[in-house]
Order: C-alpha cells, then sequence, then structure tokens
C-alpha cells in the first residue's frame, strides 16, 4: 500500500511519497518500504504508482524464493528508474530510522551507479553511514533523493574492506561501551558463521559483515582521507553507546587486541582464538 506524505522535517511541498508492501510476510519476505523525495511539481500518483510496481517486482521474486535481506541490494537492469540515475536498491532495517515506517520492515533506499558499486566492493552499511553523514540524519535517510551527488569517493578501492573476504553474519551484533567491544550472537548465526568459514583458508583475514546494534547511539562512518575513526549520532546523544557492521579477524598475532580502522572493528588474533 502507499500513501504520500510530508517530510519528518518540513512542512513545505514537494513532501514525499511512501509505500510499504503488504503480503510479502507470508512469503518469508520481509515487507520493504519505499519512501522517495518528490520533485517540485511532480506528481506523487505516478511515483506511487512506479513504486508499486516495483514492490509488485519483488513479490514475484519472493514467490521463487529469492528474498532480500537487511545488509543486501538489488542491482537493476539498468539507470533509469523513476526517470533517475538510480541503478540499485539499498536495504537496511527499519528499527527507529522513521516513524512512519514499521520497525519490522525493511527500508528500501534507491542509489546510483557508483553508490551500488560501492555497496558491492565493500558493504552496505558503509554507503548508508556516508548518507547519514552528508544529511545529517541518524541512522540514514529513509527517504530516497534521486538527485543527490554520490557519496562514493576517489580511493574508494583501497580500502581493506575491498580487497577482504566477507562472510555475511546477519544474526551477529556489534556495540563498543567505554572502550569494551561486546558481540551479540544469536545461537542461529553459529552455524552459518562456521559453514563459510570452512570455505576459507586457514589463517586467512575475513570481515564479518554484522548487523547494527539496536541499542547503539553510535554509528562508524569512514572516507578515504579520514585520519581517525568518527561516527554519527542522533541529535542530542552522547554518542557512547558505538555500532558498526564488520568485524575484520586477522590472525597471527602473540596477543589479541581489538581497535578501529576505517569504519570497522579489526580482532588481531592469536590463532587459538
Amino acid at each position: 500500500m502507499g500513501w504520500a506524505s510530508r517530510r519528518a522535517d518540513t512542512t513545505e511541498p514537494p513532501g514525499r511519497v511512501l509505500v510499504v508492501s503488504d503480503g510479502l510476510s507470508a512469503l518469508g519476505q520481509q515487507e520493504i518500504a519505499l519512501a522517495v523525495q518528490l520533485r517540485p511539481r511532480e506528481s506523487a500518483e505516478r511515483v506511487l504508482a512506479d513504486l508499486d510496481r516495483m514492490i509488485a517486482t519483488i513479490r514475484r521474486f519472493a514467490e521463487r524464493g529469492q528474498l532480500v535481506h537487511a545488509g543486501g541490494f538489488t542491482q537493476l537492469a539498468r539507470p533509469g528508474f523513476l526517470d533517475s540515475p538510480v541503478h540499485g536498491i539499498l536495504y537496511a532495517s527499519g528499527l527507529g530510522v522513521d516513524p512512519e515506517i514499521p520497525a519490522t520492515a525493511l527500508v528500501a533506499v534507491l542509489v546510483g551507479t557508483a553508490d551500488l558499486q560501492l555497496a558491492q566492493s565493500t558493504s552496505v552499511a558503509r554507503v548508508l553511514a556516508r548518507l547519514g553523514e552528508v544529511t545529517r540524519t541518524y541512522p540514514f535517510p529513509a527517504t530516497s533523493d534521486r538527485d543527490r551527488p554520490s557519496v562514493a569517493c576517489e580511493g574508494d578501492d583501497r580500502s581493506m574492506l575491498a580487497m577482504t573476504s566477507r562472510v555475511p553474519a546477519p544474526d551477529v551484533s556489534l556495540l563498543s561501551t567505554n572502550g569494551v567491544l561486546a558481540v551479540r550472537c544469536r545461537p542461529s548465526a553459529r552455524r552459518t558463521i562456521a559453514d563459510a568459514l570452512a570455505l576459507l583458508p586457514q589463517g586467512m583475514t575475513f570481515a564479518l559483515m554484522t548487523a547494527p546494534d539496536p541499542a547503539a547511539n553510535a554509528r562508524l562512518v569512514w572516507s578515504p582521507g579520514q585520519t581517525g575513526p568518527a561516527a554519527i549520532t542522533p541529535p542530542g546523544s552522547a554518542g557512547e553507546r558505538m555500532t558498526g557492521s564488520m568485524l575484520i579477524v586477522a590472525p597471527g598475532v602473540d596477543e589479541d587486541r581489538v581497535t578501529l580502522v576505517e569504519d570497522r572493528f579489526v580482532l588481531l588474533a592469536r590463532a587459538e582464538t
């Protein structure tokens, strides 16, 4: 179902349109929320119709067992969706993102080619955190602006993450408080991680691609040229509970320790760890 609504931070046109699916959960797919910023004098009905068609496409894939999840992405056949450079969709949890979006839904964020490639080569979380930083929206803007500049940067391809094997770990989250990193892991994650690690050469550095911790009030963000760790926070937050969406495990040291590199936690681990 879809409806037109105003942005949370303004009472002036053009506003936005928001579509929230209804019935995908019966197919094993989380419901999808798609919100798009309207252009001046743009027809809300036309945009709603296009978003409804996109939801219908996602439904057809779900009927075939092809599901999308938080931290995942969809590459469209070509740029041009909604008469724009949009070439892909990034998915994230709707928990605490927007008062009009159900917390149980997936937020679908529209991106252009460069941002889609950045998500593919590093992570969806990196793109969303940068969007949150440039728009001053925590944790990221749920409403897609089709005409915004890309957040991809020169030097992204030299990030350590772009050259590291990645292991999906959506049932794991990271929370750093007072310098102590807590790794929260649901029992269901253990088998998935073990199976994925079994495919990697022993002693190889890898990245666990985790979910943001819902208890956090700060999220790590990074861009090339940044000289130290940085995070985005909601208004009025002290940012003392920080989360990231990846844990790089690098074995081969004499003593276990955790550090911050770019926008991720890094565990330097002994072989026996």
